[in-house]
Formats: C-alpha cells, structure tokens, sequence
C-alpha cells in the first residue's frame, strides 16, 4: 500500500459522516466497566478533575474512531468499492509479532552467559596486558605445527609415531614457557 492510498483511507476514516445514523456513542455499561478499573479516590480529588474530563473524552473519541473505522472496513470488505476509491487492501492497525517458541537451551544459555560476564575479566587492565605481551613474545609459538608432523615422503603418520610427535612438541612448547623470564 502506498502512502498515498493510505493518506486516502485515514481521510475516509476521518470524514466519514457515516457514523451520525448512530450517534449513541459509548454503551453506558462500557463506561462503568473502564470507570470500575480506576481508583474511586480519582473521581472526588479536585485536581484531578480537569485530567478525568480529558481521559473521558479521549476515550468517546477513540470510540468515534474506532465506530467509523469499522465502518470503512466493512464498506471496503467489497472488492467494486475498494477499486473504486482506490484502496487495494485495508491496512492492519498492528503490526503482525513473531512469537518465537521455547528453546530447552536458553536457560543454559543465560547461564552461561551470566558466568562469561562475572567471571572472565576481559576489561581488566591486568588481562589486557598480560594478553597483549602473549601477543607480542609468543605469537609465533605453536604448541603442535602440522608441518613437523609429516613424514619425509609425505606418508601418513603411524598414530605411535603422531602420538609421540605431538607430545614432543608440546614438551617444547612447554619448556620454552617455563624458561622465560622478564
């Protein structure tokens, strides 16, 4: 629908005198079932009197609107009459939701979200710097490098023998860690 179809039929909305057939307004009961939710005080308080009168109003004119929106839907439920004023559909007055379903993870999703939050100190300045001189001492450093672990031949490896690589390599790996000192 285009803005100005729709500027078309909130002006049919707005104008239409087809409400005056009947002009009885709001039900009485109706009245009584909005005034019996408000608090009794509201009513016999003196300065609150200016601001009921407004709500009151407020509420017969949304009435009115309500009645003659109705009204130019039921009018433009007829396919003839919505070419003739040229408003191919009625517009929704919410937006459609998306209500999504339960997941069974979610709880553990907070969870674990709420542990990341309290315990990993990534905004200390302390972590920062120990990781920024991790990055700048160790960033060449590989506990297992997939290259030393081919065979002259670019044969597969025996798991024995991968097995003994890596542990070899992360030996070296370790002692270059437990050696350096500041």
């Amino acid at each position: 629908m285009t803005t100005d179809q729709f500027a078309r039929y909130v002006h049919y909305v707005k104008t239409s005198d087809l409400v005056s057939i009947g002009k009885a307004g709001i039900p009485k009961a109706q009245m009584a079932r909005i005034r019996s939710k408000l608090k009794n005080q509201w009513f016999t308080n003196i300065m609150l009197k200016r601001k009921i009168a407004q709500i009151h109003e407020e509420v017969h004119e949304d009435y009115r609107v309500a009645e003659k929106r109705s009204i130019v839907d039921y009018v433009l439920m007829d396919p003839s009459e919505r070419v003739r004023v040229n408003v191919p559909k009625v517009p929704r007055m919410f937006k459609p939701s998306i209500i999504r379903a339960p997941v069974p993870w979610r709880q553990s999703f907070l969870v674990s979200k709420q542990f990341c939050r309290h315990n990993l100190f990534i905004t200390n300045p302390i972590v920062q710097r120990i990781r920024s001189t991790w990055e700048k001492r160790y960033t060449d450093l590989r506990f297992v490098t997939p290259a030393h672990l081919r065979t002259r031949n670019d044969n597969p490896l025996s798991p024995e023998e991968m097995r003994t690589k890596v542990l070899e390599q992360c030996e070296n790996a370790k002692s270059i860690l437990m050696n350096v000192r500041s």
